[in-house]
Protein backbone atom coordinates (compact mmCIF):
# COMPACT_ATOMS: atom_id res chain seq x y z
CA UNK A 1 0.00 0.00 0.00
CA UNK A 2 2.64 2.46 0.83
CA UNK A 3 4.28 1.65 -2.03
CA UNK A 4 1.24 2.49 -4.65
CA UNK A 5 0.74 5.81 -2.74
CA UNK A 6 4.39 6.41 -3.71
CA UNK A 7 4.40 5.81 -7.30
CA UNK A 8 1.16 7.94 -6.97
CA UNK A 9 2.85 11.02 -5.53
CA UNK A 10 6.07 10.41 -7.61
CA UNK A 11 3.53 10.44 -10.82
CA UNK A 12 2.22 13.47 -9.87
CA UNK A 13 5.29 15.44 -9.29
CA UNK A 14 6.68 14.82 -12.09
CA UNK A 15 6.37 18.12 -14.77
CA UNK A 16 3.52 17.91 -17.21
CA UNK A 17 6.10 17.66 -20.66
CA UNK A 18 4.12 20.39 -22.79
CA UNK A 19 3.97 18.50 -26.38
CA UNK A 20 4.98 20.35 -29.08
CA UNK A 21 3.51 19.24 -32.66
CA UNK A 22 5.95 19.53 -35.22
CA UNK A 23 3.01 20.91 -37.23
CA UNK A 24 2.49 24.05 -35.57
CA UNK A 25 6.34 25.31 -35.54
CA UNK A 26 6.70 27.69 -38.96
CA UNK A 27 8.31 25.96 -41.19
CA UNK A 28 11.75 27.95 -42.26
CA UNK A 29 12.84 25.82 -45.59
CA UNK A 30 9.41 26.60 -46.97
CA UNK A 31 9.60 30.18 -46.28
CA UNK A 32 12.98 30.97 -47.50
CA UNK A 33 11.57 28.60 -50.62
CA UNK A 34 8.85 31.34 -50.96
CA UNK A 35 11.54 33.68 -50.75
CA UNK A 36 13.38 32.86 -53.27
CA UNK A 37 10.45 32.07 -55.17
CA UNK A 38 9.38 35.76 -54.85
CA UNK A 39 13.08 36.67 -55.65
CA UNK A 40 13.47 35.55 -58.63
CA UNK A 41 10.40 36.86 -59.98
CA UNK A 42 10.42 40.27 -59.25
CA UNK A 43 14.35 40.38 -60.21
CA UNK A 44 12.89 38.81 -63.65
CA UNK A 45 10.24 41.43 -63.84
CA UNK A 46 13.17 44.07 -63.07
CA UNK A 47 15.50 42.62 -65.62
CA UNK A 48 12.41 43.00 -68.07
CA UNK A 49 11.77 46.64 -67.09
CA UNK A 50 15.38 47.83 -67.65
CA UNK A 51 15.77 46.35 -70.92
CA UNK A 52 12.46 47.78 -72.05
CA UNK A 53 13.90 51.04 -70.75
CA UNK A 54 17.09 50.69 -72.55
CA UNK A 55 15.17 49.41 -75.92
CA UNK A 56 13.29 52.69 -75.38
CA UNK A 57 16.36 54.77 -75.13
CA UNK A 58 17.79 52.80 -77.96
CA UNK A 59 14.88 53.62 -80.27
CA UNK A 60 15.44 56.96 -79.94
CA UNK A 61 19.10 56.82 -80.24
CA UNK A 62 19.11 55.09 -83.40
CA UNK A 63 16.08 56.44 -85.09
CA UNK A 64 17.37 60.26 -85.38
CA UNK A 65 20.95 58.23 -86.73
CA UNK A 66 18.49 56.88 -89.65
CA UNK A 67 19.72 53.63 -88.17
CA UNK A 68 17.54 50.63 -88.04
CA UNK A 69 17.68 48.63 -84.13
CA UNK A 70 18.10 45.27 -85.83
CA UNK A 71 21.20 46.07 -87.40
CA UNK A 72 22.39 46.73 -83.97
CA UNK A 73 23.31 44.12 -81.12
CA UNK A 74 23.28 45.12 -77.28
CA UNK A 75 23.54 42.84 -74.22
CA UNK A 76 20.70 43.12 -71.51
CA UNK A 77 23.12 45.05 -69.25
CA UNK A 78 24.12 47.59 -71.70
CA UNK A 79 20.18 48.30 -72.04
CA UNK A 80 19.66 48.46 -68.32
CA UNK A 81 22.73 51.12 -67.85
CA UNK A 82 21.77 52.99 -70.96
CA UNK A 83 18.51 53.40 -69.02
CA UNK A 84 18.92 53.58 -65.43
CA UNK A 85 22.10 56.42 -66.12
CA UNK A 86 19.40 58.46 -68.77
CA UNK A 87 16.32 58.49 -66.17
CA UNK A 88 18.84 59.39 -62.99
CA UNK A 89 19.89 62.35 -65.15
CA UNK A 90 16.63 63.42 -65.41
CA UNK A 91 15.70 63.00 -61.64
CA UNK A 92 18.59 64.54 -60.83
CA UNK A 93 18.11 67.27 -63.26
CA UNK A 94 14.86 67.92 -61.74
CA UNK A 95 15.72 67.93 -58.35
CA UNK A 96 18.57 70.54 -58.51
CA UNK A 97 16.38 72.85 -60.85
CA UNK A 98 13.50 72.84 -58.51
CA UNK A 99 15.50 71.79 -54.61
CA UNK A 100 13.76 75.54 -53.07
CA UNK A 101 10.42 74.24 -54.13
CA UNK A 102 11.07 70.69 -52.93
CA UNK A 103 12.69 71.95 -49.66
CA UNK A 104 9.76 74.24 -49.51
CA UNK A 105 7.33 70.97 -49.24
CA UNK A 106 9.14 69.21 -46.99
CA UNK A 107 9.01 71.95 -44.70
CA UNK A 108 5.02 72.69 -44.85
CA UNK A 109 4.77 68.47 -44.79
CA UNK A 110 6.54 68.31 -41.30
CA UNK A 111 4.81 71.73 -40.24
CA UNK A 112 1.28 70.45 -40.69
CA UNK A 113 2.39 67.00 -39.13
CA UNK A 114 3.57 68.86 -36.04
CA UNK A 115 0.76 70.70 -35.86
CA UNK A 116 -1.43 67.45 -36.00
CA UNK A 117 0.80 66.08 -33.08
CA UNK A 118 0.30 69.15 -30.91
CA UNK A 119 -3.38 69.54 -31.48
CA UNK A 120 -4.03 65.49 -30.92
CA UNK A 121 -1.33 65.55 -27.33
CA UNK A 122 -4.05 68.43 -25.80
CA UNK A 123 -7.29 67.25 -27.69
CA UNK A 124 -7.63 63.63 -27.23
CA UNK A 125 -11.21 63.53 -28.34
CA UNK A 126 -10.55 64.62 -31.71
CA UNK A 127 -9.32 61.49 -32.73
CA UNK A 128 -7.11 63.11 -35.73
CA UNK A 129 -4.61 60.09 -36.01
CA UNK A 130 -7.04 57.74 -36.54
CA UNK A 131 -8.33 60.76 -39.71
CA UNK A 132 -5.08 60.93 -40.99
CA UNK A 133 -4.29 56.76 -41.25
CA UNK A 134 -7.65 56.81 -43.03
CA UNK A 135 -6.09 60.05 -45.57
CA UNK A 136 -3.21 57.63 -45.80
CA UNK A 137 -4.78 54.35 -47.28
CA UNK A 138 -6.45 56.73 -49.59
CA UNK A 139 -3.00 58.02 -49.82
CA UNK A 140 -0.77 55.18 -50.58
CA UNK A 141 -3.40 53.96 -53.51
CA UNK A 142 -2.98 57.30 -55.29
CA UNK A 143 0.85 56.82 -54.45
CA UNK A 144 1.18 53.74 -56.40
CA UNK A 145 -1.55 54.59 -59.24
CA UNK A 146 1.04 57.83 -59.49
CA UNK A 147 4.32 55.34 -59.82
CA UNK A 148 2.82 53.42 -62.29
CA UNK A 149 2.00 56.46 -64.75
CA UNK A 150 5.35 58.02 -63.98
CA UNK A 151 7.28 54.39 -64.36
CA UNK A 152 5.49 54.55 -68.01
CA UNK A 153 5.96 58.00 -68.63
CA UNK A 154 9.98 57.16 -67.68
CA UNK A 155 10.32 54.94 -70.97
CA UNK A 156 8.95 58.08 -72.96
CA UNK A 157 11.65 60.16 -71.28
CA UNK A 158 14.09 57.55 -72.15
CA UNK A 159 13.16 57.21 -75.74
CA UNK A 160 13.89 61.90 -75.91
CA UNK A 161 17.18 61.01 -73.70
CA UNK A 162 18.15 58.82 -76.78
CA UNK A 163 17.12 61.53 -79.53
CA UNK A 164 18.73 64.33 -77.67
CA UNK A 165 21.98 61.96 -77.12
CA UNK A 166 22.03 61.61 -80.83
CA UNK A 167 21.32 65.07 -82.15
CA UNK A 168 24.76 65.68 -79.76
CA UNK A 169 26.34 63.27 -81.27
CA UNK A 170 26.00 63.88 -85.08
CA UNK A 171 26.05 67.69 -84.37
CA UNK A 172 29.57 67.12 -82.84
CA UNK A 173 30.76 64.17 -85.10
CA UNK A 174 34.38 63.39 -85.74
CA UNK A 175 35.63 63.20 -89.07
CA UNK A 176 36.83 59.78 -90.15
CA UNK A 177 38.97 59.10 -93.48
CA UNK A 178 38.56 55.26 -94.48
CA UNK A 179 41.76 53.37 -96.09
CA UNK A 180 40.64 50.22 -98.35
CA UNK A 181 42.35 48.00 -100.33
CA UNK A 182 38.79 47.42 -102.23
CA UNK A 183 37.12 49.74 -103.40
CA UNK A 184 34.16 50.09 -101.47
CA UNK A 185 30.73 51.87 -101.57
CA UNK A 186 31.79 55.45 -100.35
CA UNK A 187 31.65 57.79 -102.64
CA UNK A 188 34.71 58.95 -105.17
CA UNK A 189 38.02 58.00 -103.57
CA UNK A 190 41.64 58.98 -104.21
CA UNK A 191 44.52 56.49 -104.28
CA UNK A 192 47.38 56.64 -102.03
CA UNK A 193 50.49 55.07 -101.50
CA UNK A 194 51.16 52.77 -98.35
CA UNK A 195 53.71 53.62 -95.90
CA UNK A 196 56.50 51.18 -97.68
CA UNK A 197 55.30 52.03 -101.05
CA UNK A 198 54.21 48.83 -102.45
CA UNK A 199 51.05 49.02 -102.76
CA UNK A 200 47.99 51.39 -103.13
CA UNK A 201 45.21 52.25 -101.30
CA UNK A 202 41.97 53.76 -101.50
CA UNK A 203 41.19 56.75 -99.67
CA UNK A 204 37.78 57.80 -98.66
CA UNK A 205 37.62 61.17 -96.94
CA UNK A 206 34.28 63.40 -95.62
CA UNK A 207 33.42 60.86 -93.82
CA UNK A 208 32.09 61.34 -90.11
CA UNK A 209 31.94 58.50 -87.66
CA UNK A 210 28.04 57.95 -86.06
CA UNK A 211 28.75 54.75 -83.71
CA UNK A 212 30.48 51.53 -83.77
CA UNK A 213 28.92 48.35 -82.78
CA UNK A 214 29.33 44.69 -83.17
CA UNK A 215 32.37 44.93 -85.56
CA UNK A 216 30.85 47.78 -87.42
CA UNK A 217 31.54 51.01 -88.12
CA UNK A 218 28.40 53.22 -88.89
CA UNK A 219 29.67 56.78 -91.08
CA UNK A 220 27.48 59.32 -92.75
CA UNK A 221 28.87 62.40 -94.67
CA UNK A 222 25.58 64.80 -94.46
CA UNK A 223 23.07 65.60 -92.44
CA UNK A 224 19.82 66.88 -93.29
CA UNK A 225 19.33 70.09 -92.15
CA UNK A 226 15.52 69.67 -91.96
CA UNK A 227 14.94 66.37 -90.62
CA UNK A 228 18.69 66.52 -88.52
CA UNK A 229 19.39 62.88 -89.80
CA UNK A 230 21.98 61.71 -91.90
CA UNK A 231 21.12 61.60 -95.33
CA UNK A 232 22.73 58.23 -96.22
CA UNK A 233 24.44 55.93 -93.52
CA UNK A 234 27.45 53.72 -94.67
CA UNK A 235 28.44 50.21 -92.89
CA UNK A 236 31.79 49.83 -92.90
CA UNK A 237 32.70 46.62 -91.20
CA UNK A 238 36.18 46.03 -89.16
CA UNK A 239 38.26 44.01 -91.46
CA UNK A 240 41.96 43.79 -91.90
CA UNK A 241 41.77 45.09 -95.44
CA UNK A 242 40.05 48.16 -93.94
CA UNK A 243 41.48 50.85 -91.87
CA UNK A 244 40.04 53.61 -90.02
CA UNK A 245 41.45 56.81 -89.00
CA UNK A 246 39.18 58.86 -86.85
CA UNK A 247 40.47 62.00 -85.49
CA UNK A 248 40.46 63.14 -81.94
CA UNK A 249 38.56 66.27 -82.56
CA UNK A 250 35.14 66.88 -83.14
CA UNK A 251 34.04 69.26 -85.90
CA UNK A 252 30.63 70.90 -85.34
CA UNK A 253 27.60 70.98 -87.77
CA UNK A 254 25.43 73.86 -88.10
CA UNK A 255 22.33 73.34 -86.11
CA UNK A 256 19.44 71.95 -88.06
CA UNK A 257 16.06 73.32 -87.71
CA UNK A 258 14.30 70.74 -85.65
CA UNK A 259 14.43 70.36 -81.41
CA UNK A 260 16.80 68.20 -80.17
CA UNK A 261 13.66 66.33 -79.06
CA UNK A 262 12.51 63.69 -81.17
Amino acid sequence: MPKRILSQMLKRSKPNRQVISVESQPDDWARTKDFIVTFGAMSGILAGVLWMGGRFYAYGYFERMNIPIYFLSFSAGEYAETYITSITGNILSYIFAHTLAILVAVIIVLVIALILWVVQKFYKNLKLLEAVEKINNINHRFLAISFFILFLFSFIAAYNNGGVAAYYAMTHARPTTVYSRDLLPLGVPSLVSTSDNKSLLYEFTGLYLLTFNNGKYYLFRELDLTTCKPKQVYIVPDSASISINIQSESLAFPNCSVSPNP
